[in-house]
C-alpha cells in the first residue's frame, strides 16, 4: 500500500473526535459526579461543538480533508525526505497521543461508571490544573522517546518528539489564550 502512512493519520484524525464525542458522553454517566470541570475538550476549535454533541463535524472533516490533501502532497514531492519524516512524525505521535488520552479517559469512565462506590465525594478541578495535567502528559512522553531518538537516529522518531512538544506548548497556549479571554469577559461584565 502506497499511501498506508496516509491512511493511518486519516484513521487517527477521524477517531480523536469521535472518541472525544464518546468519551463526553460516558463522562456524563458518572465521572462528571466526581470530577467537575469546565470543558472536557481542551482544544478551543472544539470546544463548542464537543459541548453540543456535535458527531457530524464538517469544520473537523474540512481540517482531516486538507491534512491528509498536504500529507499526499508532501508523499509525492517530499517522500523519503527528512522534511517528510519529521513532518510525518510529529502529526502521527500527536495524534497517537491524544488517542491514547481518549481511550484511557473511556477505560476511566467505564471503570467509574461500573463501579460506581470505589469514588466517593467530589472534586472541582481548575482550567489550569487541567490543562496543566495535559500538558505534563505531552511532555513525560517527549522525556521517554528521547533515549529512542538518540538510539534509533530516525528522523520519524525525531519528528515524533517534536509532535510532543508541540502538544505540550499547544496545552500551555490554549490555557493562556482561555485565561485571556474570561479576563477580557470579566472587565466587561464589571
Amino acid at each position: 500500500m502506497e499511501y498506508i502512512e496516509i491512511i493511518v493519520i486519516l484513521v487517527l484524525m477521524l477517531s480523536d473526535y469521535f472518541l472525544t464525542i464518546y468519551s463526553y458522553g460516558l463522562r456524563l454517566k458518572g465521572y462528571s459526579k466526581h470530577f467537575v470541570i469546565n470543558s472536557y475538550e481542551l482544544n478551543p476549535i472544539w470546544v463548542k461543538d464537543v459541548n453540543n454533541n456535535k458527531i457530524l463535524n464538517f469544520k473537523h472533516l474540512s481540517l482531516v480533508f486538507f491534512a491528509c490533501l498536504f500529507l499526499f502532497y508532501l508523499n509525492y514531492t517530499e517522500k523519503g525526505s527528512v522534511f517528510y519524516k519529521l513532518i510525518y512524525g510529529a502529526v502521527l505521535m500527536n495524534f497517537i497521543l491524544v488517542n491514547s488520552t481518549h481511550i484511557s479517559n473511556i477505560l476511566i469512565c467505564r471503570f467509574i461508571q461500573n463501579n460506581p462506590n470505589e469514588i466517593q465525594g467530589q472534586v472541582e478541578l481548575s482550567d489550569r490544573y487541567v490543562y496543566t495535567i495535559s500538558a505534563i502528559q505531552s511532555f513525560s512522553c517527549a522525556i521517554i522517546i528521547i533515549p529512542l531518538a538518540i538510539i534509533s537516529r530516525s528522523f520519524y522518531v525525531y519528528g515524533g518528539l517534536i509532535g510532543c512538544f508541540i502538544l505540550t506548548a499547544a496545552h500551555i497556549i490554549w490555557f493562556r489564550m482561555l485565561k485571556k479571554k474570561r479576563e477580557k469577559m470579566s472587565k466587561l461584565g464589571s
